[in-house]
């Protein structure tokens, strides 16, 4: 702001920005059950080696050669993000603008506004590799309003399903002016040896927020939650050279950032059930009741509804605070400036609520025909051949008949709004830059060219590189 002299006290950049994520495999097993990077599918699972049986996803092999054929295959991902954007910031001196006598020496309040136009893309990456031998077309069975598959790829982006497909090689984006970031600011300390600068600020929502038709969407910005921004900047002189016009300073920034409640299209599991969102249901007693009065038995033991679908409301969701510490080294001649530092970064869990459940739904079970089972699971089938003759309890002991379906309706207190959250976790950075800088211009201007590399021990962090070039004026 204070580059040019005479100026008005404005000062802009821009920084032209991109980067993507490394380390796939580390990221995948965030999205899958059990923390896997490669998923086994299928029809059984004798050996206790499957990770998600077939059926669930309406994946159902015809037979051949009168023979029925059981269904496997190992699923795959390789998620990955990629970023490129534009960063504009704009930062005026609020002395210059309603004062005529103004002193560089004194402190100052300053008004910043900032946004970046950005560009966001990912993929899932799923691939499949079948080791059964049967005729790869969807079908359908007589009866039922319903399309098998056989395939887990094509099951995972069926018709029927409204949220959380998986995508293959195809690539989702989003193109967005993000979130605009508003500060008013001042200079606390101000002197030859140390700057010390306090801001308060308020986050305005401009991108997008997820709508849950595909898992690992591209989200611009904080998925439409407003914000309360307050920080610092420290400044401080650990050498310098007059002579020469070199100095080295060390920076320290602080910066809070709080988002509040807002709703969001979340999927959720149940209790001690990994990815039982997908899990196949009975949407009420009546469709139980249907499956139990059919006369063909195949069309009654494959009735049911994809799970993700009654598994995925709209959340009431509140990111909360999260916190970036940055600790920098500068070194500046009158030409030259290069930069080196370190950024630490903290996020709270999020907090989530289900507004009302309407109970209906129940897990069906592996055999159909209107019975529910509340002990199945994504990787495993635990009917029994029998109900369980003892009066209804509400621990749910076995597979139970169309006339005890109450006993397996799924109540709000089996949901797992865990499941829907994103953790709490920490980040580390790594970033160095080199620039120019011509104060002697008419209308002082910089150039800054810089790459950083973020990384964390947890799934739930991205591994990702970023390369920049900045431009900036004084006016």
């Amino acid at each position: 702001m204070d580059a040019r002299e005479d100026g008005r006290g404005g000062a802009l950049q821009l920084t032209l920005f991109g980067g993507r994520s490394t380390k796939s495999g580390k990221l995948a097993s965030y999205f899958t059950p059990y923390c896997k990077t490669c998923l086994w599918a299928k029809s059984t699972n004798p050996d206790g080696k499957t990770d998600l049986i077939a059926q669930h996803f309406n994946v159902d092999l015809q037979e051949q050669d009168g023979q029925e054929q059981l269904f496997a295959s190992k699923i795959s991902l390789c998620p990955r993000i990629s970023t490129i954007g534009l960063g504009i910031v704009y930062r005026h001196n609020l002395h210059k603008a309603f004062s005529d006598c103004y002193d560089p020496e004194e402190r100052h309040a300053w008004i910043e506004i900032s946004t970046p136009l950005t560009r966001v893309e990912t993929t899932m990456g799923l691939s499949e590799c079948i080791t059964t031998t049967a005729v790869r077309e969807a079908r359908t069975v007589e009866g039922l309003d319903q399309t098998f598959y056989t395939s887990m790829k094509s099951a995972f982006n069926q018709k029927a399903w409204c949220y959380g497909k998986i995508n293959g090689c195809c690539k989702c984006s989003k193109t967005r002016l993000a979130d605009i970031t508003l500060m008013l600011g001042c200079e606390v300390v101000k002197c030859d040896s140390c700057l010390i600068e306090s801001y308060l600020g308020v986050l305005i929502p401009t991108g997008n927020r997820r709508c849950g038709t595909y898992v690992f969407e591209p989200v611009v910005g904080h998925g439409k939650h407003w914000g309360f921004v307050k920080g610092s900047h420290i400044l401080g002189t650990l050498w310098k050279d007059d002579q020469e016009e070199r100095i080295l300073q060390m920076a320290t920034d602080i910066h809070g950032q709080y988002l509040f409640e807002n709703e969001e299209i979340r999927s959720f599991d149940l209790k001690c059930k990994p990815w039982s969102r997908y899990m196949e249901l009975y949407k009420n007693v009546e469709q139980a009741q249907e499956a139990d009065d059919l006369t063909d038995e195949k069309a009654a033991g494959l009735l049911s509804i994809p799970g993700i679908n009654v598994f995925t409301k709209c959340l009431s969701v509140k990111p909360r605070l999260s916190l970036t510490a940055n600790t920098s080294f500068i070194y500046s001649s009158k030409k030259f400036r290069g930069e080196i530092g370190y950024n630490f970064y903290a996020k709270e869990s999020e907090c989530v609520k289900l507004c009302g459940w309407k109970e209906g739904p129940a897990l069906k079970a592996a055999k159909g025909q209107g019975f529910t089972n509340g002990f199945r699971m994504i990787n495993v089938n635990l009917d029994e051949k029998a109900p369980d003759p003892r009066p209804c309890h509400d621990q749910f002991d076995t597979t139970q008949a169309v006339d005890r379906y109450e006993c397996n309706v799924i109540k709000a207190c089996d949901i797992d709004l865990e499941s829907a959250t994103h953790p709490h976790f920490f980040s580390h950075t790594f970033y160095a830059s080199l620039g120019a800088r011509w104060d002697e211009k008419e209308y002082p201007l910089f150039v800054d060219f810089g790459g950083s590399y973020e990384f964390g021990c947890e799934n739930m962090i991205l591994n990702r590189w970023t390369v920049w070039a900045k431009f900036g004026a004084s006016f």
